[in-house]
């Protein structure tokens, strides 16, 4: 039995004898945050549709996942979310031009404050999110 939680505080765990539910579920999670990003895109409107991924993302429950679950959960998913929003952005900004590339795309996935568009870059979340929050908590999970 896989058991997805801290020893004694329970920090939003889940307790699953398969260890494919939450692969299943992070899957299903992210299906649905691409879902959101498509109806956005279909605005046709680049302007509404740049300031509505700056507001969400397009991930806030996925963002809120990276936090509590294991990054080996996510496997290809998380890619997945990142190809769609980078074409996303690429329409928006460059509408679908040659110009929009790697670099152009980690450029726009920078804070406001630092010239880009604020869209969080998944990947950069899900290596990063999962083990900063059992940093913070791993006090709680020693007691």
């Amino acid at each position: 039995m896989e058991l997805n939680c801290a020893k004694r505080m329970v920090l939003n765990c889940g307790v699953s004898r398969h260890g494919e539910f939450f692969t299943s579920f992070t899957s299903n999670k992210i299906d649905s945050a691409i879902q959101s990003i498509k109806n956005i895109m279909n605005l046709e409107d680049d302007q509404i549709c740049m300031r509505l991924l700056d507001n969400t993302s397009g991930t806030n429950i996925v963002n809120h996942l990276y936090r509590y679950k294991h990054p080996t959960h996510f496997r290809n998913a998380t890619e997945k979310l990142r190809c769609v929003l980078k074409s996303s952005l690429r329409t928006c900004l460059a509408g679908n031009g040659p110009g929009f590339e790697e670099f152009a795309y980690t450029m726009a996935s920078l804070p406001n404050s630092k010239g880009g568009f604020n869209v969080t870059d998944p990947c950069v979340l899900e290596q990063y999110a999962y083990f900063s929050t059992y940093i913070a908590t791993k006090e709680e999970q020693t007691k």
